[in-house]
């Protein structure tokens, strides 16, 4: 009969051993009043679950869940749950509950939970916390969305920009073959109004092209080493008809220099301020400034 006892102490000890060393929540919860909920007690609780609640088994075994946490009772998820203890320790079986989420003044979080009957009166508890995981699906999921919408936008503004130049490219082409066509008995107001016709025209379609310019900027995933010399000489290609018509000039001081940056963004800023310098220096020759 000792040797009998001593055994079954043994395996007691090593099932106790071997719940405390699990890395999941693991619990077991007996329930003295099977139709009374707040007379459930904290029976057994591994290192992990007390961690969970922030408590010491000094502070939680043998007591009932109503002295030690009270604020689980006053939660509609916390009652369901604690329900499902009480109905499988009476009923017994199983049940998954899924995700449940879960806080007090020392925790909160997201958890996965699950209950299983032992015997009459008492119930088997395996709780995982997940909140690192299901926030980093739920980031994954919103960056995934941005992404969609992001390109979304891109293709409604490469969409909408294509058809809004093709009638302007046919406004400005017609205004060029008035201007050429018109006879030598034209009107000045009619002159005036194929102008500005013409260079309205021609602002939107730059400004169409500006928008299109700024829905690519920060496509471009990693920096590189710009030589801005070689950038220069680059953009006094794609800019001769420019630079021829305004006269400009480009002189080159000091030391040629590299830079780390986008280089589809660094060219769209260099050729953008060479623009605007021949907008400025055309408007202060008209003026006489």
């Amino acid at each position: 009969m000792r040797v009998a006892t001593m055994n079954e102490q043994l395996r007691l000890d090593l099932l106790s051993k071997t719940l405390e060393d699990l890395s999941v929540g693991v619990g077991i919860f007996y329930v003295p009043d099977l139709e009374d909920a707040k007379s459930i007690e904290y029976y057994f609780m591994n290192a992990v679950l007390l961690a969970e609640i922030g408590k010491t088994k000094e502070e939680v075994i043998g007591k009932r869940i109503m002295e030690v946490a009270p604020e689980a009772f006053e939660h509609k998820q916390s009652l369901i749950v604690l329900e499902t203890y009480r109905r499988i320790a009476k009923e017994g079986g199983e049940a998954d509950l899924g995700l449940i989420s879960y806080s007090n003044i020392h925790v909160g979080g997201i958890y996965e939970c699950s209950v299983h009957a032992i015997q009459e009166h008492f119930v088997f508890v395996q709780l995982r916390n997940v909140t690192a995981l299901e926030r980093a699906k739920e980031e994954l999921q919103q960056k995934k969305d941005l992404e969609r919408k992001n390109q979304e936008l891109q293709e409604f503004t490469y969409i909408t920009s294509h058809d809004l130049q093709e009638p302007l490219n046919s406004i400005i082409s017609f205004s060029e073959l008035l201007e050429e066509e018109q006879p030598q008995d034209t009107s000045d107001i009619f002159k005036e109004c194929v102008r500005v016709i013409s260079s309205s025209a021609v602002r939107m379609k730059n400004f169409i092209s500006s928008l299109l310019d700024y829905s690519r900027i920060g496509r471009e995933v990693d920096k590189s080493a710009i030589d801005v010399h070689n950038l220069v000489e680059d953009l006094k290609t794609d800019l001769n008809e420019l630079i021829v018509n305004t006269q400009t000039s480009i002189v080159y001081v000091g030391a040629p220099i590299k830079v780390e940056a986008f280089k589809a963004d660094f060219y769209r800023l260099f050729s953008e301020f060479d623009r605007q310098c021949d907008q400025i220096h055309s408007q202060r020759c008209k003026t006489g400034n």
